[in-house]
């Protein structure tokens, strides 16, 4: 239930400040790693990687997007 209303929490922050591309990265980690959200992981994924594709964390993102299983 923790995880639910993080995600919830981080959602509401990127609807107030849409610019803070951190909060996509640490988003598709939630949906990835505790809810079993693929779809909702790659959306914040990708804005992140949109928004910074060469930054550090950027690498793991991709590595973690080609992971994912295909299809959701």
């Amino acid at each position: 239930m923790r995880m639910i209303e993080a995600a919830t929490g981080f959602e509401g922050v990127l609807r107030q400040v849409p610019r803070l591309v951190d909060v996509h990265f640490e988003l598709g980690a939630l949906y990835a790693d505790h809810l079993a959200d693929v779809r909702r992981a790659r959306v914040h994924w990708n804005a992140f990687l949109k928004a910074r594709p060469n930054e550090g964390r950027s690498a793991e993102v991709r590595r973690r997007l080609a992971g994912l299983p295909s299809g959701s």
